[in-house]
This record gives structure tokens, C-alpha cells and sequence, in this order.
């Protein structure tokens, strides 16, 4: 099941939005989320690493961590934009 999230600040995901949506319940009728799947760029958007970080360290740190994964098709527009290299982009995901 796909849940979208609609952004507060109106440009990018925030660990906030990312807790106000997640399901950590494991009740049998509820659905526990199990990955956060960004996307970077997103509408010529860069999301900030430091934010890719934040939401990749909560995540992971779950009783039941969560996975994570990016959309990368247009990652290199932000590397060459100098937001950050692939490596830091990269090491907050479980895949690309």
C-alpha cells in the first residue's frame, strides 16, 4: 500500500511529515510501514542531505527498522549542483 504525503514546508520532506505518517503499529489490522521511498530531485526540487539523513537515521533506528529507498533518476542533477556527492547521498539508503 502507497501513502502519499503531502509537504508541509511546501518544498521537501521532513522527518515531521515522515513521523506523522509512518505506521509503527503491528496490529492485525493495521499496516505497518515497512520502506520510505524518497525521490530526489523532485520537481526540480533538491531535498537537503541533511534531511535524506535525519529521516534515514529515524527510520532505522524502529524496533522493526524501516527500510529506505530513493528514487535516484535525477540524483546526478543535484550532485552536479553541489548539494552533495552520490557517496553521501547514497550512504542514508538501502537501495537506489
Amino acid at each position: 500500500m502507497i501513502k502519499t504525503v503531502i509537504l508541509s514546508n511546501g518544498h521537501h520532506l521532513t522527518l515531521d511529515d515522515g513521523k506523522r505518517h509512518v505506521v509503527l503499529t503491528t496490529k492485525s489490522w493495521d499496516c505497518p510501514t515497512r520502506v520510505i521511498s524518497l525521490e530526489n530531485t523532485l520537481m526540480r526540487t533538491v531535498m537537503p542531505l541533511s534531511e535524506m539523513r535525519a529521516i534515514s537515521q529515524w527510520a532505522r533506528a524502529q524496533n522493526l527498522p524501516i527500510h529506505m529507498h530513493l528514487d535516484g533518476a535525477r540524483l546526478w542533477e543535484a550532485a552536479s549542483a553541489g548539494a552533495f556527492t552520490l557517496r553521501e547521498a547514497g550512504q542514508s539508503f538501502d537501495s537506489l
